[in-house]
């Protein structure tokens, strides 16, 4: 969309190409146990986009200015919104949204205050089905997979103060994902699971997984930190009267401790 022609988007089939890169996996998936953070669960603005032009207009990109002073025409404003809950499902936030299969715009402002040594990260619960994360007008990152949680590090796009957090959440059904399109199974759609802001150490610890070793008595612990460093890490398993360390090696460590635990068992 330019100035010479407002209406350039609407022949752009490229339009979702810029937002399509940087999918978010399980490699960086966060552990939040213990880690409770701020909860942005609460009201929300939400705007429904059945064409896409929120990926074409760039809304993401575009400021709070009063509709008298637009320049070029736009199919968004942030004060025409409908207001949500978020955890929720669009489907059953209004009647005449019952059966809306498309894009969802989600928006809210952030407080952040950005601290030397840590790292500032999203922690989604689950946004059914696609998710596309901006703070600021930047691109984030983008998920796939309507029932698992997923993470966002924002620190390099945050501002000291209010942030202006978008996400685009679509819960259109694809030939190469589940539900295909015909299929007896509505997709319903939205930010359905929790959102918190957490604010870790850098670096900090992404998974630490602990289990019993089925061949003999002995407990394996396996911790993966955020950056490829090298590292001790001191562990304690109350319950076991376990402490000690464990050696990290680009960012990666194990090790088997000795134990005979009384085994839980239905009798």
């Amino acid at each position: 969309m330019t100035a010479d022609d407002p209406f350039a988007h609407l022949h752009d089939e490229g339009y979702a190409d810029a937002v399509s890169t940087r999918w978010i996996g399980w490699r960086s998936l966060l552990q939040r146990g213990g880690r409770e953070g701020v909860s942005l669960s609460g009201p929300w603005r939400a705007t429904l986009d059945p064409f896409d032009e929120g990926l074409r207009q760039r809304w993401y990109a575009l400021d709070d200015a009063d509709p008298s002073t637009w320049t070029t025409p736009r199919d968004y404003e942030p004060a025409g919104a409908t207001a949500v809950t978020v955890p929720g499902c669009w489907n059953l936030e209004r009647l005449d949204w019952r059966h809306y299969e498309g894009a969802v715009w989600y928006e809210r402002l952030v407080t952040i205050t950005p601290t030397p040594g840590q790292r500032s990260i999203l922690w989604f619960g689950a946004a059914a089905e696609t998710a596309r994360v901006f703070l600021n007008g930047q691109f984030l990152g983008a998920h796939r997979g309507g029932s698992t949680p997923f993470v966002v590090d924002i620190t390099d796009a945050a501002v000291p103060g209010d942030n202006r957090l978008m996400v685009q959440v679509s819960n259109r059904r694809r030939a190469d994902g589940v539900p295909m399109a015909h299929f007896d199974w509505f997709n319903y759609g939205g930010l359905h699971r929790d959102v918190r802001l957490l604010t870790l150490p850098d670096p900090h610890i992404r998974r630490c997984q602990v289990w019993l070793l089925p061949d003999r008595d002995a407990i394996r612990v396996e911790i993966t930190l955020s950056e490829p460093l090298d590292a001790v890490v001191e562990i304690t398993i109350a319950g076991l009267s376990i402490a000690t360390s464990v050696p990290i090696t680009q960012g990666r460590g194990s090790l088997d401790i000795d134990a005979a635990p009384d085994l839980w068992s239905p009798e």
